[in-house]
Parts: structure tokens; sequence; C-alpha cells
């Protein structure tokens, strides 16, 4: 008889006890009388011990309980017609006897440890086997660290360290279809008979869908419906019934959640463009009123409300905007032109190259007048994000200095070594007050003419 037994110490011990035991009384001549040889003798003792140990090892006798274990994995469904089984594996006699044992949850390792002893001693292939088939089937959970594993997971290096349950429900055929079908509408793919695995992707993307389906002011709160935590709760078979009983409900939220995070793509873009574009208008007489109308769709969270209340606060607001950006515009451009004649009808100007003139005004920051594009929301935003409104009333400001100051710097740059001289201050109300300043301005320049050329 071709057996793959694995005694514990003891047992081995206790059967080779009783088996030297009888071997001594036939070695006394007791076998003589039957004409039985010895070698028969101790093979016929031996098999007798065993049948008296093991009584359901004949349960798994069997050499091909490895090949079960391959074509189990790769998820053969009649793995067992390897080993003559070809009806439900439940039925099988080792499989029935390891869903009983197994009951409420066992771990893989006592498992083996109670079918290799008495009365069954068991190979580990056929445990092992038994189990894959079982867990392939649905009968039995494996869990490892809290994760559900598939009968492809499990292997003979894992086994032991698996915790195995009844499956408390069965999940027919026609449920499997109708899961599959709900779960790749979601984008989650699905093998047949492991759709425990993808239940966990289906209900991490609905929850993801959810997240996208709301958000902070002025978005709708993200849908949180206690059904996702229930359902994320269980495990196993009893997890793809509960999906597959709600699965109306739950194909109806991915529509619906869809829907809202496809329209939150569109519209709060839109928004964001809106509330930088308020910043840049909180000086324009039409603030106020637009600041309270887009502070109501930020409360009222009604970014998704029928009609879109975006439009008509964006048109109101642009159209202001264009309208400020291109005045303030014009007045630096129409200042811009009045210094710039001032400065090329002055005699130093007129002496420097094109060359000189064009660096001057360059490091002086008016070498020209920015232009401003306005067509869009977008090239508006960015046209004052490079010079917003009240930046242009300050270069504007700035521009008779900047002017005087590319005068000055001409000047120095053909009378190198002239001192610019500042005139002193003075309220003058008669003309013997003017005479007076006149002659110390006189004293001043006279003094420094004696040194350098003067500039003033």
């Amino acid at each position: 008889m071709e057996t793959r037994l694995r005694f514990a110490e003891q047992q081995r011990d206790a059967l080779l006890d009783k088996v030297l035991t009888n071997a001594r009384v036939i070695l006394a001549g007791g076998f003589e009388k039957t004409g039985t040889s010895l070698a028969d003798k101790v093979r016929e003792t031996a098999e007798d011990a065993l049948q008296r140990l093991y009584p359901r090892f004949a349960d798994a006798d069997d050499s091909r309980w490895g090949k079960v274990v391959e074509r189990a994995r790769a998820g053969a469904p009649d793995a067992l017609e390897v080993v003559g089984h070809s009806g439900n594996p439940e039925n099988h006699r080792v499989c029935k006897e390891i869903l009983a044992f197994v009951a409420s949850g066992k771990k893989g390792r006592d498992i083996r440890k109670h079918f290799a002893a008495p009365p069954y001693g068991w190979p580990q292939d056929a445990i092992d086997a038994a189990l894959i088939v079982l867990v392939g089937s649905g009968n039995l959970r494996a869990v490892q660290d809290g994760k559900v594993l598939t009968h492809k997971q499990l292997d003979q290096g894992n086994i032991g360290v698996v915790d195995f349950r009844l499956e408390s429900t069965t999940v027919t055929v026609q449920q499997r279809l109708e899961l599959r079908k709900l779960f790749q509408e979601a984008g989650v793919q699905t093998i047949p008979n492991e759709e425990a695995n993808a239940a966990r992707d289906f209900l991490e993307a609905m929850k993801e869908l959810a997240r996208r389906a709301g958000g902070e002011p002025p978005l709708p709160a993200a849908p949180n419906p206690p059904l996702l935590a229930k359902l994320s709760a269980l495990t196993g078979n009893e997890q793809l019934v509960a999906i597959y009983e709600d699965r109306e409900e739950l194909s109806r939220w991915r529509a619906e959640w869809s829907q809202r995070a496809n329209l939150i793509g569109k519209r709060l873009p839109r928004w964001q463009t809106l509330v930088k574009l308020a910043e840049h208008a909180r000086a324009l007489p039409i603030a106020a009123e637009l600041a309270a109308q887009i502070e109501a769709v930020r409360a009222n969270r009604a970014l998704l409300n029928d009609p879109d209340p975006v439009p008509l606060l964006m048109n109101q607001l642009t159209q202001a905007l264009r309208e400020a950006l291109q005045q303030v515009r014009e007045a630096y451009a129409d200042l811009y032109r009045t210094e710039r004649e001032k400065l090329e009808g002055t005699e130093v100007w007129k002496r420097l190259t094109p060359e000189q003139q064009a660096k001057i005004l360059e490091r002086q920051g008016i070498a020209g007048i920015n232009e401003v594009r306005v067509g869009t929301e977008e090239e508006l935003l960015a046209s004052l994000e490079e010079i917003s409104l009240a930046d242009w009333a300050t270069r504007r400001d700035a521009l008779p200095r900047r002017f005087s100051n590319a005068l000055e710097e001409a000047a120095k740059l053909l009378e190198p070594k002239a001192v610019r001289v500042t005139l002193p201050s003075a309220t003058i109300r008669t003309e013997e007050e003017l005479l007076a300043w006149l002659k110390e301005v006189e004293g001043k320049l006279r003094e420094q003419l004696s040194k350098r050329p003067v500039r003033v």
C-alpha cells in the first residue's frame, strides 16, 4: 500500500513498540505452525496496527493530491476529478470532514495537525488541497492579516498561518454574474470566482467617487452613506451577498455621483477664477454687491445648482474689470507719452545715441508701455496677476520721477564728473526774499563750479 504518512514522533514510537512486540512472539515460533513467512507476518501485523491507529486514512489514500493542489490553485473547478471525485467539493469525504472541523474558524496549522493525527493520518497534500478547493468553491473563507485571500493566493507555504472559517452564505452563479456587471460598470475588472477581491476594489472606488462628488463650500458636502461603511465591514460571501442585495441603490449612487463629479470638474475651475478676479476688483464700485452674491453661493454650497450661478457673476465682474484695467492702462499711457516727449526734447537726451537711450530707459523701467490682454477670462486674470489695478496707479505716479532719473543718468553719462546740486527750499513772499534766495543758490553753484561741472 502506497502511503505518504507523516507521523508525530510519539505516534511513530508507539507503533514501532507494537510491531516489535508482535515480532518477538513470531520469532518465538508461533508463526511456524501456519507456514507464514516472517516478512509477511510483520507486514500483516504492521498494517493491522496502522488500520487500528488510523481507521480514516483510506479516505485520503491517494498519491495524486499534489496534482489537486496545482489544479485548485490554477482555478480549475473540477480539481477533485484528479482523485476520482466529480460532484460538489463539499461532498468529498476529506472536504466534508474539514468543513465540520473548521466550523467557526481554525488556523491552517491546527487543521493540518488535527487531520495528520489519529484517526486520520492524512497526508499534508490532501489537507492542503482540500482547503484550497473549498476556498475556491466558496465554502471556506481564508484570511491572513485581515485580508481575504483567494484560492490563487493560497499555497503550501502560507496555509499554516492562514485563518479559515465557514462561509455562512453562498453566492449563486447568477449573483456572481450580476456582481461582475456592477463592478465592471464602476471600472473594476473582475475575474470569475475572484469577486471577493473585486468587491473590496469596488467599495474603495465608490468611496473615492463619493469624495469627488462633493467637497468644501461652495460644493455640496460629499456623500457619505452609512451603507458603504456597513458593506466594507463585511468580508467574503457575506459581503458579496450584501452588495448584491443593494446593487440597484449602489448603481444609482454611482451614476449620480459620477454626474456630480463631472459637473464639479467643469464648474470648479471657473469658480476659482471668479474668486481670484473678485480679489482684483475689491476697489471697484461693483465689488461689494458682487462679493455678497459670491459669498451667498459659497455659504449655500450652491455651485452645482441649476442654473449655474457663476456665469452671471463672471460676466458682471469681467466687464467691470476690463473697463477698469483699460482705463488705468490708458491713464498710464497718456502720462508716459507726455513724460517721454519732455525727455526727448532736452538737449542732453538728444546728444545720446539710440543705444544709450534704450539702455537708460530699460534701467529705469520705462522702456515701453505694457500691453494687456482682456479677451478671455484667463487672459484678463493673467494680465491682472502680472500688473494689478493698484500697481498700474502706482507705476503711473512714479513716471515723472523715473523720467527725471533717466535725464539725470543721461547727463551723468555725458559729464561723468558733474555733481548734482540740490537747490535749497524756501518760502518766498517778497522781492528781497527772492534776491536773498538767489544769492544763496549762486553761492552754492559757484562753490561747486570751482571744483567740477554742476547739474541742477
